[in-house]
């Protein structure tokens, strides 16, 4: 049985950057860049006045001038007019060209009075005038040809504004990942079936769908079998040949009719890990077939999806191309109770302090315990404790007392 932290590294270690495709850019949003995006021009491209005023030349201002002849407009997107000389003010307005021979902009509330002979400016907003006041310089934003989108970069709003400020209107993006998931259990059932007393209704499709979806773009598939050795020998084969990534629920443990780990052998996949110091989903199994991962969750809801969660979802966003990120940490409102030897999931609530309230699942298989959460806390394991003291009773709280927080939800 390995640590939680080091199952993490050895499964992104394991997955590697799966294929690409190239969208446009109205097509890429939440997709992984694989390819930079460089400036073609520097930003902004041209001095560019930051609000409506009156455009002059500083050194006029500094001798005392506050009295201005009006020599025309400049509105943004026209052809910048030249100042005629240090008399004289060109009205701008937001956006536009800074016209030649000018360097500062006074906003249009300094204007104080206006007669035959001009308009009379004073310092704006009770403050000292200053040169390249309202200029947004040239190039102050980066010269041409720097990468404003880097390899592994997710396309938000932002990004996207980014490339097609660029003119980059077609990207390098991921593929969307082709995931299975392969359940088990004579004791299933369909959702919409009504269950015979010794049997239950399946959940892990919906429950584990809905998880990776949100987390990125996929295409999805699940089927459901018997506990037959002879027909997961059979679907596990064709799943393995079809997908890029394989994920099993249920029949991973130790029981007469936990098939797969052998299952999985007999056809090749390398074993890269079984059981993993984590409560729930301590039966947890990774391998690999070529380049597809493959995850045997624990059968009990619970477990299986605190096991996607931490553990799967990094894994497609490695495959998508993603880098690996930083994960935000929360303060639980009580002290969590921590297991000796065993990092813990604890399904929590956020909290309108911005803490974290934990709820307190009866086991693993208690999936209505996360109706409402909004992810889980991560708990290292508690120091082995002497005679008298109390097992685990702030274990895992850094200086600020938080723990690693886990969304259920990108």
């Amino acid at each position: 049985m390995i640590p939680a932290a080091e199952a993490h590294r050895r499964i992104l270690d394991a997955v590697r950057p799966g294929p690409t495709e190239t969208l446009g850019l109205g097509e890429a949003l939440g997709r992984i860049l694989r390819a930079e995006v460089r400036a073609d021009r520097p930003a902004p491209p041209h001095d560019r006045v930051m609000m409506d005023g009156y455009a002059l030349a500083f050194a006029a201002w500094r001798e005392g001038r506050r009295k201005f002849r009006p020599a025309g407009t400049v509105a943004a997107g026209e052809v910048p007019l030249a100042l005629p000389d240090a008399g004289a003010v060109l009205e701008v307005m937001t956006g536009a060209v800074l016209p030649e021979g000018c360097d500062t902009v006074v906003p249009v509330e300094a204007r104080v009075g206006e007669d035959a002979d001009g308009v009379l400016l004073e310092d704006p907003f009770g403050q000292p005038l200053r040169p390249g006041n309202a200029v947004h310089a040239r190039g102050s934003g980066g010269e041409a040809g720097r990468a404003v989108l880097s390899p592994g970069d997710r396309l938000g709003p932002g990004e996207v504004g980014v490339a097609a400020t660029e003119g980059a209107v077609r990207l390098e993006v991921n593929a969307v990942p082709r995931l299975l998931l392969l359940t088990t259990g004579d004791e299933v059932v369909e959702p919409a079936e009504t269950p015979l007393p010794h049997q239950i209704r399946g959940s892990h499709g919906l429950a584990l769908e809905a998880l990776f979806r949100a987390h990125g773009e996929i295409r999805w598939g699940h089927r459901h079998f018997p506990d037959r050795e002879e027909v997961l020998r059979a679907a596990l084969a064709e799943a393995l040949a079809e997908v890029d990534f394989l994920f099993l629920a249920g029949g991973v443990s130790k029981g007469q009719r936990d098939y797969l780990p052998d299952l999985l052998a007999e056809l090749g996949v390398e074993r890269i890990f079984h059981r993993v110091a984590q409560r729930p989903g301590h039966p947890l199994w990774f391998g690999r077939h070529g380049a597809v991962p493959v995850f045997g969750f624990p059968g009990n809801p619970l477990s299986a999806l605190c096991c996607a969660r931490r553990h799967a979802v990094p894994a497609l966003d490695r495959w998508r191309g993603a880098g690996e990120q930083p994960v935000p940490r929360l303060v639980p409102t009580k002290p969590l109770a921590a297991r000796p030897g065993a990092t813990g999931f604890h399904p929590v609530r956020l909290a309108e302090d911005g803490r974290a309230r934990p709820t307190a699942p009866l086991n693993s298989g208690d999936l209505h315990a996360l109706a409402g959460t909004d992810g889980f806390l991560e708990c290292p394991p508690a120091e082995e404790v002497g005679e008298g003291e109390r097992e685990g009773s702030a274990a895992g709280l850094d200086a600020e007392g938080s723990l690693p927080f886990y969304a259920w939800r990108a």
